[in-house]
């Protein structure tokens, strides 16, 4: 189960084109689209004919977010820091590089438990790479995200925030 998070912004449509046209044949994937509340399903379907409705491995989330993300095996993304929730959580993660000058990636300095695609690459073959993991190297690359989170978030404390209030 696969689920790809698109931002609010409609620069994230190639993203949706991209996944919906390298893995709607491939029915051994179940795709959830968990879109924006900025840019709803409804919008993106109405105006910019995105429509998943004939689509038999692919359906929009209505669910929490936390149950989408307990409930799928890897995450999509481009923008979203919805992505950094999965990777905190194990769920490994692939970014999609529109290759422009701004890199939108919240997490661009992480290379644990993520893969990079761009609209060259197969997607197939990168869930493929991901699924051969082993058990030692998965935890490996889990671990390592671990790490990342810990370098990157710090505990709450009175003079760490005296740096942001004056």
């Amino acid at each position: 189960r696969i689920l790809i998070t698109p931002e609010g912004v409609i620069s994230v449509l190639p993203l949706l084109i991209y996944v919906l046209d390298q893995l709607k044949l491939q029915q051994e994937y179940q795709l959830t689209f968990r879109f924006h509340p900025a840019l709803p399903y409804e919008t993106v379907r109405a105006k910019y004919l995105f429509d998943l409705d004939n689509i038999n491995n692919a359906a929009f989330s209505q669910a929490s977010l936390q149950e989408d993300l307990m409930s799928h095996d890897l995450c999509i993304y481009w923008g979203s820091t919805v992505a950094m929730e999965a990777l905190s959580l194990g769920i490994p993660l692939i970014h999609f590089d529109m290759q422009t000058v701004l890199n939108y990636d919240p997490l661009f300095r992480c290379n644990s438990l993520k893969w990079k695609v761009t609209r060259s690459d197969s997607l197939p073959d990168v869930i493929e790479k991901i699924n051969s993991l082993n058990d030692e190297e998965f935890a490996c690359q889990a671990r390592l995200a671990k790490k990342y989170f810990g370098n990157y978030f710090f505990p709450v404390t009175d003079k760490k925030l005296g740096k942001f209030i004056k």
